[in-house]
């Protein structure tokens, strides 16, 4: 049985790194600019799109909404930093336990267990070792954190409960 202990703050970095990697951000951006664009392009060439005319004073209801839509995923994201920055002295730990059943994840708001039947790969980067119990949503352990010997021990406890490992 490993047990060991994570600062929320070192938690929060680590969701930071699997949203980046998951790409969430630029495809909801990517869309975004996308639907402006055209609406951009039509109201400026004066053709239908959507089966609508746009004049520019359209474009002058519409601009607004659109920046709207652009700019609040980047508010969400710094707002979300900023509030990190602020309570750095409220972080608490994050405590993980990894048995022969599964994995335990215990927070001060409630805890999870998954057993290794519901797990579905691992992911061995440079900083982290991500656990995957869906496409989405993982573990997170911070190699810094839970030392050399444990990262062994971790990674061996995957191997034997025929975890696969993900490309990087």
């Amino acid at each position: 049985m490993l047990k060991f202990a994570i600062d929320e703050k070192t938690y929060l970095q680590a969701s930071f790194k699997l949203v980046k990697r998951m790409g969430v951000l630029k495809g909801i951006l990517s869309v975004l600019i996308a639907i402006s664009i055209i609406i951009a392009v039509s109201a400026y060439s004066g053709a239908k799109v959507f089966t609508t005319d746009w004049s520019w004073t359209t474009m002058l209801y519409i601009g607004p909404i659109m920046l709207f839509l652009l700019s609040f995923p980047l508010r969400m994201y710094y707002r979300f930093r900023k509030g990190y920055r602020d309570n750095k002295d409220r972080f608490n730990n994050v405590i993980y336990s990894i048995t022969d059943e599964g994995v335990e994840n215990i927070m001060v708001n409630g805890s999870s267990k998954s057993n290794w039947d519901g797990l579905k790969y691992f992911l061995n980067s440079e900083e982290f070792i991500f656990l995957f119990y869906n496409e989405k949503q993982a573990f997170m352990f911070p190699k810094n954190v839970i030392g050399q010997s444990q990262q062994q021990q971790l990674l061996d406890i995957f191997r034997k409960n025929n975890l696969p490992e993900a490309e990087k």
